[in-house]
Parts: structure tokens; C-alpha cells; sequence
């Protein structure tokens, strides 16, 4: 009996988790340069046949490039990433939508400024006054996502990449709505089966109790 109390409530962590994950996805559905995220699950205690989340990994896959016409818009025709300069060290994006400060870098949403192949880039009569410093990272489960970007660990290989820029355009999303919102569904009612599981074991429980304590 405790046994399956335990297995349901794994599973019912397991899937608001997941829930979790699922909802991020969609908040970002219209977020420019997003990568959306999965979620796997790894067996917890052979005995219980519970499960718990073994972790979350971004979803690297292209987003659907579209106009914007503004200036300060850029999206890269390739596999890499824009590098912004911040005081917590280089942070790896897809977003291109950039502003401009009051000395004329480009800069990110945060105000840092984005790098350039010689130091920061600065707009000269609305185009940029050299190459993007582009990086291509080919062990992508080595990035860690930061509020303002993604952040490479030791194990990540950074190399320079070549790759066109085109300037009046943006990356769109890559979160898969319909697939989201099937997992979305399909996770309700995983957590709700759950959820109905541990009250019919928490009832049973509780009259075994009642009947031995009737018993004299």
C-alpha cells in the first residue's frame, strides 16, 4: 500500500514538473530567438517503480526567420550564436533584437553590448561598423540558460563561426505549439489519473485504520 503511495506521488511531482516546463514553452511561443525545452524522467526506486525528473535540455532547432524591416533587428543565417559582453562574462543568444545606446553600441535588451570580430559593435549610419563576432558550440547540453542568454561551461567547445547576418529580420520561436499543447493535455490527465490513484490508496489506508481500531 505505501508502495504505490510513494509511485503516485512521483509521478504526481513528475508531471507538475513537467506541466512547468510545458507552460514556460508556451509563454515563449512568440519570444524571439527562444529555444524551448524538454523534459526527461529516469526510474526512482526499483521497489516503488517511481519517477522523477532526470533533467531539462533546450531544443537548439532553427525558428522560422521573419521581416522586421528595423534596423537594430538581426538574424543569423546559421548554427551560432550572437555573443554579448556582460560583467558576468560572455553570454551566448539567438535573439537579434537589439537597441542602440547613447554612444552608438549595439546593445542587447540589458544595455550590454554585443561583440564584434575588433571589440564592440557600433552603428555608422544604421549598419553595423564591422562583423558580428559570431561562435558556433558543437556540445550544446554544456550551455546553461541565464536570464540574459546562455552561459557555456568548461566542457563547452567555443569555436568562431562564419556564418551571413541579415540585418531587418528576426528569429522567431521555435516552440512547437500543437505539440505543446497535446503534451499539455496529455500531462493533465496523467497528474489527474495520479492524483485519483493516491486518494483511493489515502481512503483505503484510512479505513484499514478505522477497522482494526474497531476491532476488540
Amino acid at each position: 500500500m505505501l508502495t504505490g503511495i510513494y509511485c503516485s506521488n512521483t509521478g504526481l511531482n513528475a508531471m507538475a514538473q513537467k506541466m512547468n516546463t510545458i507552460s514556460n514553452n508556451l509563454a515563449n511561443v512568440n519570444t524571439e530567438g527562444y529555444k524551448q525545452e524538454k523534459i526527461s524522467f529516469k526510474p526512482f526506486l526499483k521497489k516503488t517503480n517511481g519517477v522523477v525528473p532526470a533533467g531539462t535540455a533546450a531544443d537548439f532547432s532553427t525558428g522560422s526567420p521573419k521581416e522586421t524591416g528595423r534596423e537594430y533587428d538581426f538574424a543569423i543565417n546559421g548554427d551560432a550564436f550572437f555573443v554579448v559582453q556582460t560583467e558576468q562574462g560572455d553570454r551566448y543568444i539567438r535573439n537579434g533584437s537589439f537597441s542602440c545606446d547613447a554612444s552608438g553600441y549595439l546593445t542587447d535588451k540589458n544595455g550590454n553590448r554585443i561583440a564584434g570580430v575588433s571589440g564592440s559593435i557600433k552603428m555608422v549610419d544604421g549598419k553595423p561598423d564591422q562583423k558580428f563576432s559570431l561562435v558556433t558550440i558543437q556540445d550544446k547540453e554544456h550551455l546553461v540558460r541565464q536570464a540574459d542568454g546562455f552561459m557555456a561551461t568548461d566542457q563547452a567547445e567555443v569555436s568562431p563561426a562564419d556564418y551571413e547576418v541579415s540585418q531587418g529580420k528576426l528569429e522567431n520561436s521555435n516552440v512547437d505549439l500543437i505539440n505543446n499543447l497535446s503534451e499539455m493535455i496529455i500531462t493533465s490527465r496523467n497528474y489527474a489519473f495520479n492524483s485519483k490513484i493516491l486518494m483511493s490508496q489515502d481512503e483505503m489506508l484510512t479505513r484499514a485504520a478505522n477497522d482494526i481500531g474497531s476491532l476488540k
